[in-house]
């Protein structure tokens, strides 16, 4: 058999001609002329064909391509793409032959606004994290430490689901666009401040025949904290340990004291702040210490490891110099 196109005998034809001839004129692939690839103006996520991903617009532009090209014919078929020349290349093999085939495409990457980030600027929200304390209000520290902690989790591949945040009735409202960041919130904040957590749901709608419901996420913090000073049946004590058992310790005797998380509801929290006492002498378990105020020697209950010459903690409650110790 000859082939028409150049003559050569050759028991391979393919429609009627020989396999170079075949491939001289053969187009396997079918890029498209143009490309477009819209990148969210707030989060940096890359959309092609209606898919949005957190991506560079180089890897956006090779993963549309590699999808959305089709090689009929063409046997293990591999695309690259060099995005700087605007050119997509084809490899494979047709009946043990190997193939290249490269294409020119344009690129257009414009602005616009991903679904999520669209959701979120319009005020919509999923879930509301409330962060409220046990008999006060939130004190400047914890208020800086559970906005740090909302913000590091509300943010996720660039994309903040913060939609906004309210202070009101001493405490903080956390409004997200997604319910699993309100989640990690909630978790994160009953971590640092051993407090606890209530979840309720209110039903708004349908959407595609099922129910959707918005959380109310509630995170109680307890009005004490590790360190602290406390008041119970009119003796002194310090928070040491925290959990569902909390320890305490008398600042009088050194004895400790353990309650349930319930039964702190019986102490105030005291609102002291340690002063420095110089140690004056020791004899056993027995210190002498300048008073911070009238700085006449006091003799304190204090355990052992405290030298004349060093300084010690103190606080003062009800006219009484008390030894903060660890």
């Amino acid at each position: 058999m000859f082939c028409v196109e150049c003559g050569r005998e050759t028991d391979n034809l393919m429609h009627g001609v020989c396999l170079d001839c075949y491939l001289r004129d053969r187009r396997f692939c079918t890029p498209p002329d143009v490309v477009k690839i819209y990148v969210c103006r707030d989060c940096g996520a890359v959309c092609t064909a209606q898919h949005w991903a957190h991506l560079s617009p180089e890897e956006a532009l090779v993963e549309h391509l590699q999808q959305q090209m089709e090689c009929p014919g063409l046997e293990r078929p591999r695309i690259s793409v060099d995005a700087d020349r605007q050119t997509v290349t084809c490899t494979g093999t047709f009946h043990g032959r190997p193939v290249e085939e490269t294409y020119p495409f344009e690129l257009r990457v414009k602005p616009s606004r991903c679904e999520d980030c669209g959701k979120i600027k319009s005020g919509y929200f999923e879930a509301v994290v409330q962060v409220r304390k046990e008999g006060g209000a939130l004190t400047e520290e914890e208020i800086e430490a559970s906005d740090h902690i909302a913000l590091s989790e509300a943010v996720v591949e660039g994309r903040n689901y913060l939609a906004r945040r309210e202070a009101l009735h001493g405490g903080l409202d956390y409004y997200l666009g997604d319910k699993s960041r309100a989640a990690a919130i909630a978790r994160r904040l009953a971590e640092r401040f051993d407090g606890l957590v209530d979840t309720s749901y209110t039903l708004m709608g349908m959407r595609d025949g099922q129910e959707v419901y918005r959380n109310t996420v509630l995170v109680r913090i307890p009005a004490y904290a590790k360190h602290d000073f406390v008041e119970l049946e009119g003796r002194l004590y310090r928070v040491v340990e925290t959990g569902k058992r909390v320890a305490l310790r008398a600042l009088d005797t050194g004895e400790r004291r353990h309650l349930y998380r319930n039964e702190m509801a019986a102490t105030t929290v005291l609102p002291l702040r340690p002063e420095e006492a110089v140690v004056v002498s020791r004899r056993e378990r027995e210190v002498q210490v300048l008073d911070p105020d009238t700085y006449r020697t006091v003799t304190l209950a204090l355990p052992p490891g405290i030298e004349p010459g060093d300084t010690v903690s103190v606080i003062k409650w009800e006219g009484r110099l008390y030894a903060v110790g660890g």
